[in-house]
């Protein structure tokens, strides 16, 4: 089985893609992993990177290209990426969503920032997001959920309790 987990920052993406993956003795691959490395190669922020990376479309293809390859060469992994329904279309699609407010506080626990500088910084990032998706992909809107087989609101749950819920549904699907 291949799982995509897909979300926009703040979710739980991460979180609950380790502990499906330790669950289920899958590989576990990351585009923010990915991302944050080619940031941290050119001494960037992620939110700088992303600016950087509109002007620059030749790493975004090389990380999807990465993602696409992978995910038609393997079984039973986990890929937590915002386009991971697009490039691994035989995926279990799970898409995250949370509460503004809670998810802005976790992205602050991450970055280790106050809640004003996270939602300026993510709003930043989803402009650029969905504008580098558009001219890239023709994707209108990668946060439909039209383009997932199930969404979870991961505001008032705890992974573990994620991570279940999931399981559950995936057995149903089996």
């Amino acid at each position: 089985m291949k799982i995509t987990i897909s979300g926009i920052g703040g979710v739980g993406k991460g979180t609950t893609s380790k502990l499906l993956a330790k669950k289920l003795n899958y590989k576990v691959l990351s585009g923010g992993d990915f991302f944050r490395e080619m940031a941290e190669e050119k001494d960037m922020s992620v939110y700088e990177f992303d600016q950087y990376v509109k002007e620059n479309p030749e790493y975004d293809k090389k990380l999807d290209n990465k993602q696409k390859k992978y995910g038609q060469e393997n079984n039973n992994f986990i890929l937590e990426s915002r386009l991971g329904w697009y490039f691994v279309p035989d995926s279990f699609k799970v898409k995250l969503v949370c509460d503004e407010e809670i998810r802005l506080k976790r992205v602050c626990q991450r970055d280790g920032c106050d809640i004003f500088e996270a939602k300026n910084n993510e709003n930043i990032r989803l402009e650029a997001i969905h504008e580098r998706y558009k001219n890239l992909y023709n994707i209108d809107n990668f946060e439909d959920s039209k383009n997932y087989d199930f969404v979870i609101d991961t505001t008032n749950l705890a992974a573990k309790d994620i991570v279940d819920i999931i399981l559950k549904r995936i057995e149903k699907n089996i």
